[in-house]
């Protein structure tokens, strides 16, 4: 499991976290709202039992709410809320620097997969230096990475 944690904190600032057949207005099934009594986060379903979000987001009293499609309704049909095992940060993380800003959450269950809850599709190859990718988020829809 330590080569699974290790890969993912290597590999995933090169994926493009998104769907190309994603519609405007439409959730993505693989976005994570991360519910906590400070500020809520988004996360990413990668595995069945873990998610990936920013080291930097604050989550006490987590809850981790999968399938809803606004943050402000969590009694959706098809949402999923579960509590987390534990969290693991990156080892080299550091509140001061937005590098290595990475925080995989083991939850306590696995997720169940559905049309409405589904893994990050990730790439196999890094992404190009100068490539653009589409952040997905409630809160804003696009980000271009700069050098």
């Amino acid at each position: 499991m330590k080569s699974i944690h290790f890969w993912v904190l290597l590999n995933l600032p090169l994926a493009l976290a998104f769907d190309p057949n994603y519609t405007a207005g439409i959730t993505p099934p693989y976005l994570v709202y991360l519910k906590s009594n400070y500020l809520p986060c988004v996360g990413v379903l990668i595995h069945p039992l873990w998610v990936i979000t920013a080291a930097h987001c604050n989550l006490p009293r987590l809850h981790v709410v999968l399938g809803v499609t606004n943050p402000s309704s969590l009694t959706e049909q098809y949402v999923q809320v579960v509590g987390h095992e534990k969290m693991i940060y990156h080892p080299n993380f550091s509140i001061t620097s937005m590098e290595n800003n990475l925080l995989l959450i083991k939850l306590k269950r696995y997720i169940q997969l559905d049309d409405h809850v589904k893994l990050v599709g990730l790439p196999r190859e890094p992404a190009p230096e100068a490539a653009k990718c589409t952040v997905s988020t409630w809160a804003f829809s696009l980000c271009d990475v700069c050098e």
